[in-house]
C-alpha cells in the first residue's frame, strides 16, 4: 500500500505534514497558485505559524514536493501570497509570477523582440529571474508605460499570442509546449483513470469558429473569421500581418483543432506525475483504435485525507 509522504519548505521552516495542498498549473494561466492547508495546532519552538507573532509571513519562498513512500517530487515553486490566521491555518501562494506583480516599466522601440524587451523589463524592476525563452518573436514597434513586468507579459499574451509561464524557477516566455520539457506519461483507461469527462469525437463532427484581431503600428485592429458560425469560439491576436496572412494561420489553427480523438480531461493518481506541457499517452484496452497521444493543457493538483489526485486537461492531438 502506497503511503502519502510531503515536504514543505517555507522560508527558513521544513514541514512533513500537512492537511491538504491543492496547486493549480497552466500554460494559459499567467500564474500558477498553490494552497497549504495546515493541521490546527502546528507549532515551532512555541510560537503558531500564522498571527502577529507567526512564523510564515507574506513573501517567503515555497517549495512543494509530494508523493508516496517518500518519493516526492516537486509540484509548485513560488511564494507566500497570503496567510488566514484561521483554524485550520492556510496558506495561499503564487508562483514567480509574484515577483513580477510589483515595480514599473516604460520602455518604446522602433523594433522590439521578445528576448530583448523581456531582459529590459526585468533589469529596469531589479530581478535578475532566470528566463527560457521557448520562441523567439519580432513584435515590430512597441511601447509601453508604467506598467508590471507581469503585465507586460499578460499583453504579449493578449495581442501577440506569447505564453508566459514558471517551472522550477524559470520563467519560460515563447510557446505553450517545449519539447526540451515534455515528458511522455502513459495512462491506461482501466488502472489510471478514477474518473474522466473525456468524448471521442470524429474529425468531421468538430465544428469551429475561428476569429484573428490583427493590430497595425497604429494601434487599428482589424477582424478576420474563418469556420462555422455555431461553431467552438476561439479568438488569435497577430501584430501587423495581412488579412490573407492572418486567414493562412487560421485555417492552420482550424487543421490542427480539428482531429480524431478525445477532448476533455480525467483525473487520476499521483503516480505517474504529471505537469501542463507534458505528453500523455490515453491506452483503451477496450477500444484500442482509440489509443492516442494528447498534450497536456492544464494540471490540477488535490493532496490530502482524500489522497493524491491529478486532475487533467488535455488540449491537442500530439505528433
Amino acid at each position: 500500500m502506497l503511503i502519502l509522504s510531503s515536504d514543505i519548505q517555507i522560508g527558513p521552516y521544513k514541514f512533513k505534514g500537512v492537511n491538504e495542498v491543492q496547486v493549480n498549473s497552466s500554460w494559459d494561466n499567467l500564474t500558477d497558485t498553490c494552497t497549504i492547508v495546515f493541521p490546527r495546532a502546528v507549532e515551532w519552538r512555541g510560537r503558531p505559524i500564522a498571527g502577529p507573532d507567526g512564523l510564515l509571513k507574506r513573501g517567503m519562498a515555497v517549495t512543494v514536493r509530494i508523493g508516496y513512500d517518500g518519493n516526492n517530487v516537486e509540484v509548485f515553486r513560488g511564494y507566500v501570497r497570503d496567510v488566514a490566521a484561521q483554524i485550520p491555518v492556510k496558506v495561499s501562494c503564487e508562483d514567480g509570477m509574484y515577483l513580477l506583480k510589483r515595480g514599473e516599466f516604460t520602455g518604446s522601440y522602433k523594433k522590439a523582440t521578445l528576448p530583448v524587451l523581456v531582459s529590459d523589463m526585468l533589469e529596469a524592476v531589479g530581478l535578475d529571474t532566470p528566463v527560457k525563452f521557448t520562441a523567439d518573436f519580432d513584435l515590430g514597434q512597441f511601447r509601453i508605460s508604467k506598467a508590471t513586468p507581469a503585465k507586460v507579459l499578460q499583453y504579449l499574451r493578449e495581442h501577440y499570442f506569447v505564453r508566459a509561464w514558471f517551472r522550477a524557477g524559470t520563467l519560460n516566455v515563447g510557446i505553450a509546449y517545449d519539447a526540451e520539457q515534455q515528458r511522455r506519461r502513459r495512462i491506461r483507461f482501466d488502472r489510471n483513470v478514477i474518473s474522466h469527462t473525456l468524448e471521442f469525437r470524429e474529425k468531421d463532427d468538430v465544428r469551429l469558429n475561428l476569429k484573428a484581431i490583427i493590430t497595425n503600428p497604429e494601434n487599428k485592429r482589424e477582424e478576420v473569421v474563418v469556420g462555422d458560425e455555431d461553431g467552438e469560439q476561439r479568438t488569435f491576436h497577430y501584430y501587423n500581418i495581412s488579412t490573407s496572412a492572418a486567414k493562412a494561420l487560421l485555417e492552420k489553427e482550424a487543421e490542427r483543432l480539428r482531429f480524431t480523438g478525445w477532448r476533455g480531461s480525467f483525473v487520476t493518481f499521483g503516480k505517474p506525475d504529471i505537469r501542463h506541457g507534458d505528453i500523455v499517452e490515453l491506452v483503451d484496452p477496450i477500444y484500442p483504435e482509440r489509443d492516442g497521444s494528447y498534450l497536456v493543457k492544464r494540471v490540477q493538483i488535490s493532496f490530502g485525507e482524500g489522497g493524491y489526485r491529478q486532475d487533467v486537461e488535455l488540449e491537442e492531438k500530439a505528433v
